[in-house]
């Protein structure tokens, strides 16, 4: 401990004692307190003096140890001095003139001796050691002193200044007599000639250091000016370098590249594929290292698996790296996508994406224009993507849903906007928490009731969708709530209150109607706390409107008091129009009974997967016997669900075929097909499907391009966007190509997708003989599934046909004639007589002018310009010039007889059956008979050698098969293999009926005929 520390500690102590003195006025409750302070100090203040105490008593003892050191050595220097005096002074002091020492004798005493006699280091040495004797004497006496004052302090407790100032005149005089006079004299002068020294030495060195201070000082200046315009220098540059990465990382500083698209036709916005704005340099991005593509086809439009109540609004905008390295960038970059107006209400936009062509999901998006487009109407929504290979983005307009999410530990929810429904997901559905998109179609009730085809069915709930972002692993709980309006015998006020059950569920503040109910006394304590313990608000709701299940006046009047107190006066203002509703209803028709029946049933339908709608197995909830629960298959991810009151016993697929058709009807577009043929080349057709406010700018547009005829536009029709029209063509026309169906999908956004255009060929000439032109029918359905009108139809499309094929107009002439003709053109030429141009001139009573005049025509007419095919040719341009009433065929026999009788008997065999008045093969012969042939026509045909594109020509033309018998007997009766048949033609014909297996009347009426 040291001596400062021993008074700092006791004065401490003295400081904490003076405040316990202070404090002794204080209360009895604080008295404990203090007495544990007073004994804590007490303690304290003990040790501290013990320890003080214990010092000094080890000074005492150690000055008692210096003084006996100095008694010792005061002791020793007394018997040196002694030695030095019995010594003497002299030297020689043996010498016999000298003995006896100092003092013996007079003679000593009184003898003067010369000073080299005098022995000066002895007499200097006794002076030296008296010096330090009277030192050690004076020192004895600065401690006898210090220890009486220590000792006084230890008795009395106090000392006086008169005891500090003995002490340190005995100290002042110890000091001083450590040097003589003369050498205190000697050490001043030499002091000042060291201070003067030291001084001149201090004040060169000063200058010295001055100097070098003054050099450092300037060295440092210089290095300081260095330093700090270095400093300066690398500040700028860092302030630079930051200003850099501040405005390369700002993405109000990045560069906009604009990426064109392929093709410019009819597309919005002018050709902008997408806009693109990143950071640049190091891990940045630059124009040349993407590529950017706009696909518009419908090919490429399936890559997005598209619900059928989105509407597309963009292109399939595709991001792939120039050279095939993943972009991975410092920060995200920002992907404009332009966009078409999306003006449907209570609609939202979204953005889908597929980064390496993993599953599509939904990224963040908002409406912004990139900077650099000047077109005031132009749309865009940007989106913020990174780290990718390959990208593909599409934006789609639909319902808006509700945003939620479920964690993988599974759980309940309530949607807000249909409190009517609660899904219940089991743990483990979901490997992470994932987002769940719920959609409500409240208006799916007022568009049946308008709608005649579903005027036996009633619905039961809105059009719910729930869209997971991942694959549910396990089925999935549904609680529904239909809107069953069980109103039939009860009162009118309960009436209103099932009807407006779903509106008052959903919206209703249910804690503060129901706390305001029971403050008015119109429910009990347990209700309210019923109310108050259920898991949801849409049940908490259920559960207060099951107290009103017999509402009477009062209760109604309750009931919306409450409401318009509780700031809910719409739904307040719903109760009482509703109320005027059904007293007016039923004053003019009665009750409006809607529910479940002895004849009526509620139905639960789901789609999956946008796939078919399947009618699904449904319980009833215990609590609530009104609403039922549904299981949602796993694997899912997608569903569709809605509620309907059929007739019992409906068949499950007119079930789920009525609810497809209510579901297509709340997103369909109304559409028509529009079929236009090339004014050039009748063959060349253009279709489209466009909506049905476009169509008169489309067959305009068609018009401009070269296709302006063409049969009516189909009947209007309902189409969603992305579904697709299979196009057929039926009759005697075909495609001309490989493929012979045409698909077109239809996009709104996209007209383009939505059209075709194909070459149409004739399928058999031979068909359609009678008309102008060969026809057939464009056959159209929308979808895969056989669909009903207006979603399926027909247009006529037709091909005229080429002059020559009219050429002969063979219905001009009757069957006889042309019979005839080609029997004798198939037998003069090979005959002797009569000679051809002898026959020639009997017919036209050798007048050689007709004979040339009709000669030279059919020299002409005939193609191939043989003898058989001249005489045929002669003989019709012959029988067209005769009087019409003149029995040709007997003017040509008569001609016959006049050459050869054998001749003319054979014609008039082979000409008999041809009879107008009761041949089997005149027109009212084989009608008669076609009747008994009837289906066996085909096989009578395959029979008799009709070639079968004839026979298919003949299917064409008709479809019933008694006509198709007479068309066929029709054209074998003038074939060349009927004509060379000759005499025995009628039995060749009875051959063929019977290998045909006819019916014996068939036969019967040939035999009688012959």
């Amino acid at each position: 401990m040291a001596d400062i520390s021993a008074l700092s500690k006791i004065s401490e102590r003295m400081r904490i004692h003076r405040r316990l003195v202070n404090s002794t006025d204080i209360s009895t409750s604080d008295l404990l307190a203090f007495s544990k302070e007073v004994s804590s100090a007490t303690k304290e203040s003990t040790d501290c003096v013990k320890d003080v105490a214990n010092y000094a008593t080890r000074i005492n003892e150690d000055l008692a140890k210096l003084r006996q050191l100095i008694k010792d050595f005061t002791i020793q220097i007394g018997d040196k001095m002694k030695a030095l005096a019995e010594a003497g002074l002299f030297k020689d002091i043996s010498d016999p003139p000298y003995s006896g020492g100092v003092g013996s004798g007079n003679y000593l005493a009184e003898h003067r001796f010369s000073s080299d006699r005098f022995d000066k280091q002895r007499a200097e040495n006794l002076v030296l050691l008296q010096k330090i004797a009277e030192q050690q004497q004076e020192l004895q006496r600065v401690l006898c002193e210090t220890e009486g004052l220590i000792t006084k302090v230890e008795e009395t407790g106090f000392f006086t200044l008169g005891d500090f100032d003995n002490i340190n005149g005995h100290l002042n005089q110890w000091i001083k007599g450590l040097e003589t006079a003369e050498e205190r004299e000697e050490r001043k002068r030499q002091e000042e000639e060291r201070k003067r020294k030291d001084e001149e030495e201090k004040k060169k060195r000063a200058e010295e250091e001055a100097k070098r201070k003054a050099e450092e000082q300037r060295r440092k200046d210089e290095e300081e000016k260095r330093r700090k315009e270095e400093e300066q220098r690398r500040k700028e540059e860092q302030r630079k370098k930051d200003e850099e990465a501040r405005a390369r990382r700002n993405p109000e500083k990045w560069p906009t590249y604009i990426y064109d698209r392929q093709k410019h036709h009819n597309l919005f916005l002018h050709g902008i594929c997408c806009a693109v704005s990143a950071i640049t340099g190091g891990q940045g991005l630059e124009k040349d290292d993407i590529v950017c593509a706009a696909l518009d086809s419908h090919i490429d439009l399936e890559r997005y698996p598209k619900n059928k109540d989105e509407v597309l609004i963009s292109s399939l905008i595709q991001i792939k790296p120039k050279k095939g390295k993943e972009i991975k960038l410092e920060l995200p970059m920002k992907v404009y996508i332009p966009i078409a107006s999306s003006s449907m209400d209570n609609r939202e936009t979204v953005v889908k994406v597929s980064m390496n062509d993993q599953k599509w999901r939904f990224v963040d998006a908002k409406e912004e224009k990139p900077r650099g487009i000047k077109d005031r109407d132009a749309l865009f929504v940007l989106i913020e993507i990174n780290n990718f290979q390959s990208l593909e983005v599409i934006v789609v307009s639909r319902p808006k849903r509700e945003n939620m999410k479920v964690k993988a530990a599974g759980g309940s929810f309530e949607p807000t906007i249909d409190k009517n429904v609660r899904i219940i997901v089991p743990s483990g559905c979901f490997m992470n928490d994932t987002g769940v998109h719920f959609k409500v179609d409240k208006d799916l009730a007022n568009r049946a009731k308008a709608d005649k085809q579903f005027e036996n069915i009633k619905i039961a709930t809105s059009l719910h969708g729930i869209e997971f972002d991942d694959e549910n692993l396990q089925n999935i709980e549904m609680e529904i709530y239909p809107d069953l309006h069980k109103i039939k015998n009860v009162s009118t006020h309960q009436k209103v209150i099932e009807k407006c059950r779903n509106k008052l569920v959903t919206d209703m503040s249910v804690i503060h109607i129901a706390t305001r109910l029971h403050k008015d006394g119109k429910i009990q304590d347990e209700c309210l706390e019923d109310i108050k313990s259920k898991k949801t608000e849409g049940m908490k709701a259920r559960r207060l409107l099951e107290e009103f299940k017999s509402c009477d006046a009062d209760q109604f009047t309750a009931i919306t008091e409450a409401l318009e107190k509780e700031n809910q006066g719409h739904l307040a203002k719903l109760l009482k129009k509703t109320m005027e509703d059904i007293k007016n209803e039923e004053a003019n028709t009665g009750s409006d009974f809607v529910g479940e029946s002895d004849n009526m049933e509620l139905q639960m339908v789901t789609s999956s997967q946008h796939g078919d709608w399947t009618v699904m197995k449904k319980e009833s909830l215990k609590d609530f016997p009104d609403g039922v629960v549904i299981s949602l298959p796993a694997k899912g991810g997608t569903f569709d669900i809605m509620g309907l009151i059929v007739p019992k016993g409906m068949d499950n697929k007119a079930i789920s075929r009525i609810a497809d058709l209510l579901y297509r009807q709340s997103y369909q577009f109304d559409a028509k097909l529009i079929v236009r043929q090339s004014d050039t080349d009748p063959s060349h057709c253009l279709v489209r499907c466009v909506e049905n406010d476009k169509s008169i700018d489309a067959a305009d547009t068609m018009k401009k391009q070269g296709f302006q005829k063409g049969p009516p536009d189909s009947p209007v029709f309902g189409i969603c966007d992305g579904e697709e029209i299979i196009i057929k063509l039926e009759g005697n026309l075909t495609l001309d190509a490989d493929y012979k169906v045409v698909r077109l999908k239809y996009y709104n956004l996209n007209p383009e997708s939505a059209s075709a255009s194909f070459k149409i060929d004739v399928h058999n000439k031979k068909a359609q003989s009678e008309a102008k032109a060969f026809s057939g029918e464009l056959r159209y359905n929308v979808g895969g599934v056989d669909q009903g009108p207006p979603r399926c139809g027909s247009v006529v499309l037709s091909i005229p046909k080429d002059e020559e094929l009219h050429r002969f107009a063979p219905l001009t002439l009757d069957v006889p004639v042309k019979v005839a003709a080609k029997y004798l053109a198939y037998q003069l030429p090979m005959r002797p007589t009569p000679n051809l141009d002898d026959f020639y001139l009997s017919l036209v009573d050798n007048s050689r002018s007709k004979y040339r005049s009709i000669k030279t025509r059919a020299d002409k007419e005939a193609e191939t310009g043989t003898a058989r095919e001249i005489c045929e040719v002669f003989i019709k341009n012959w029988a067209s010039q005769r009087p019409k009433n003149e029995n040709k065929v007997q003017t040509i026999s008569d001609r016959l007889y006049s050459f050869s009788t054998e001749f003319a008997k054979e014609f008039d065999m082979f000409m008999k059956p041809f009879s107008m008045t009761n041949g089997i093969l005149s027109n009212n012969g084989i009608e008669e008979l076609s009747k008994h042939i009837h289906d066996k026509w085909e096989a009578v045909a395959q029979n008799l050698g009709i070639e079968r594109d004839d026979v298919e020509a003949i299917k064409i033309d008709f479809k019933d098969d008694d006509k198709r018998a007479v068309r066929m007997l029709d054209k074998w009766r003038i074939s060349d293999s009927a004509i060379k048949k000759g005499p025995i033609i009628m039995s060749h014909l009875s051959d063929c009926l019977k290998k045909s297996k006819c019916s014996q009347s068939a036969l019967k009426l040939v035999m009688a005929k012959t």
